[in-house]
């Protein structure tokens, strides 16, 4: 059964950041409120009736729960543009653009641009975890990479399984701050906790990490938002 968009809603938490919610109807019987997000998006399922006052109250319990945590952090609208590595790029289907790389560009039989930007992501990913994976003298050619929306963490490592998982919204950062989550991954094929000995081998490789996770969960896609240019 397909979910009823009853609207959307405009919300803006204790430090003035805004986002729109959109708010769909439940198709099973429940009284709770559900947040998911979805590419950027944030959504609420309700049950039947419920007040906007309700609702605000309930984001409210979720922004606060999930602090650090990419819930509020959009990188794309649609039709208009995403970011892709620290720019924000302009969302275009002409084909005179398709080389310009201040845009976008997507063919115009594509449903989605994003379906070009996780294989980007994904291409990325393959060729920069094998180099830093020589780093720690491991190969990592063969390991397998998943992507998706995980709203709580930027990625994880299944060492037994040989397998990475990575947020595709960090696709939006600068090289180095999206390199950074993934010197934080590798390094937990040495050491699975986050001890004293896992930051140690963490910060060897990667001397920039605490500065750069700062940034990372400021949402600072852009030059402009970083404390640089404060």
């Amino acid at each position: 059964m397909q979910r009823k968009l009853l609207g959307i809603l405009s919300y803006s938490d204790r430090n003035g950041a805004s986002f729109p919610v959109k708010v769909y109807l439940s198709s099973r019987r429940t009284r709770s409120i559900r947040a998911s997000v979805s590419h950027g998006e944030t959504f609420l399922v309700v049950p039947g009736k419920v007040r906007t006052e309700d609702l605000i109250a309930f984001l409210d319990r979720v922004v606060r729960l999930r602090k650090g945590s990419f819930f509020d952090r959009p990188f794309y609208r649609e039709g208009e543009y995403l970011f892709l590595l620290g720019r924000k790029r302009p969302l275009t289907q002409d084909p005179s653009r398709k080389g310009d790389e201040s845009f976008f560009y997507y063919p115009p039989n594509a449903r989605s641009p994003l379906a070009r930007y996780r294989r980007m992501f994904l291409s990325y990913l393959s060729r920069r975890l094998v180099e830093i994976g020589r780093e720690y003298d491991f190969d990592l050619s063969e390991y397998r990479i998943g992507t998706g929306c995980f709203d709580s963490y930027y990625g994880c490592c299944y060492r037994t399984k040989k397998k990475f998982k990575f947020d595709i919204r960090l696709f939006a950062y600068r090289k180095e701050i999206l390199d950074s989550v993934l010197y934080h991954e590798v390094t937990h094929l040495l050491v699975p906790g986050h001890g004293d000995r896992f930051y140690a081998i963490l910060r060897l490789h990667c001397p920039d990490y605490d500065r750069l996770t700062k940034l990372l969960r400021r949402g600072a896609f852009q030059g402009e938002q970083d404390e640089e240019n404060d």
